[in-house]
């Protein structure tokens, strides 16, 4: 769990970085190439000003009239006099004041009478170099994020560590707490026993026994809890016929839905196969099929189908919500219960979805809630 606290800071902080990094690039990289540009420029319009004054180091200035070479003027031990003519009867075809051919940027002033000016240079050096440096920047921030990295993951341990330490001595004071409830609750469940051996029917023998096993309920789901928090990953796995499973688990629920006047469909495709933890297994079926029965309105309907498309998927359905759009969020918190007031008429605590989820997530299960207020709930599980 905490791992995965600290894995979400690393994560999140060399997020940051890489994006500070990634801008800081963008930057350089956009400044380099308009400087880059700008020095271009300036040589290309000093060379068409004052050519026999200018540094024609990989560069040349020539003059043409009706597509003829009157005049050149360029860097020998760069340029050939046949590639010159090249370029520039390339250069003419294009009919730009502005461009490159490769690395080689030119610049044409046009006279009148079909006199064309034009200026060159071959920037390939430069474009090397700006490239050079920028995957030198790249590589360096690559091992600056690599050394955060490192120093992020192991401050990590110690930023959680408080966390970690009063996580721990909360489940402790959970499993403390319930171990020590469970030797009084024994005691007073065993003198209301007695008790019923005098007064067969007596209302506050019923209620005594009553908020006895709301609380041994309570306590159960918390040490369910504190459990799954111990357990870092799927354990007892083994493959499962889900199928002849939910049906097993399901046939009890027929009779209560009986009592209850609500109608009770089954719709389970055959010889679905799944991997899981039988037990784990049975106390998500039991949790969600339990929340349909309570909070299904009066005479309602309750589905439970299972269908084996893509992946095998699990749905509980029944009419009557008391979620509203804005609730959906908080409906897996721990002690979160729809019903507000917390009526006692509907037994809970708001901790039986909190347990499901964490089977879920534990086991790699997609959990998904679709809800209409005062409609329909439907929970539906994609193994």
């Amino acid at each position: 769990m905490f791992n995965k606290i600290r894995f979400h800071f690393l994560l999140i902080s060399l997020g940051i970085l890489c994006f500070v990094f990634l801008g800081l690039t963008t930057v350089v990289y956009v400044t380099s190439r308009e400087k880059e540009a700008n020095d271009r420029t300036l040589i290309l319009e000093q060379i068409i000003k004052n050519p026999d004054d200018t540094n024609l180091s990989k560069s040349f200035y020539v003059e043409t009239i009706n597509n003829n070479i009157i005049l050149t003027k360029y860097d020998s031990t760069f340029f050939k006099i046949e590639s010159l003519e090249i370029i520039t009867k390339t250069i003419l075809n294009n009919k730009e004041k502005k461009g490159s051919i490769g690395n080689i940027y030119y610049l044409v002033k046009e006279l009148p009478n079909e006199f064309y000016i034009i200026s060159a240079v071959d920037r390939s050096f430069e474009i090397a170099n700006l490239r050079y440096h920028l995957v030198n920047l790249v590589i360096m921030e690559v091992l600056i994020i690599a050394l955060l990295g490192t120093f992020l993951w192991l401050a990590s341990k110690w930023i959680v560590s408080p966390l970690e330490t009063s996580f721990k001595r909360q489940k402790q004071f959970i499993s403390d707490a319930s171990h020590e409830l469970k030797t009084p609750l024994t005691i007073i469940s065993a003198s209301a026993e007695v008790l019923r051996n005098d007064y067969k029917d007596n209302t506050w023998i019923d209620s005594i026994e009553d908020q006895i096993q709301r609380l041994n309920d309570l306590i159960n789901q918390l040490i369910s809890l504190s459990i799954l928090d111990e357990r870092t990953n799927a354990e007892q796995i083994e493959s499962i016929n889900l199928s002849n499973f939910i049906n097993l688990n399901l046939l009890p629920y027929e009779s209560l839905a009986y009592e209850k006047n609500k109608l009770f469909i089954l719709d389970i495709a055959p010889d679905v196969m799944i991997k899981g933890n039988k037990v784990l297994l049975k106390q998500l079926i039991g949790i969600f099929i339990d929340n349909a029965f309570k909070y299904s309105d009066d005479n309602g309907r309750i589905e439970v189908s299972l269908n084996n498309k893509k992946r095998p998927e699990l749905k509980f359905y029944n009419t009557g919500c008391e979620i509203t759009p804005e609730k959906k969020e908080a409906i897996f918190d721990r002690f979160y219960r729809a019903d507000e007031s917390r009526n006692s008429y509907k037994k809970g605590f708001g901790l039986g979805l909190s347990i499901a989820k964490k089977i879920c997530d534990q086991y790699n299960y997609q959990l998904n809630l679709e809800a209409k207020y005062h409609e329909f709930t439907s929970f539906v599980i994609t193994f």
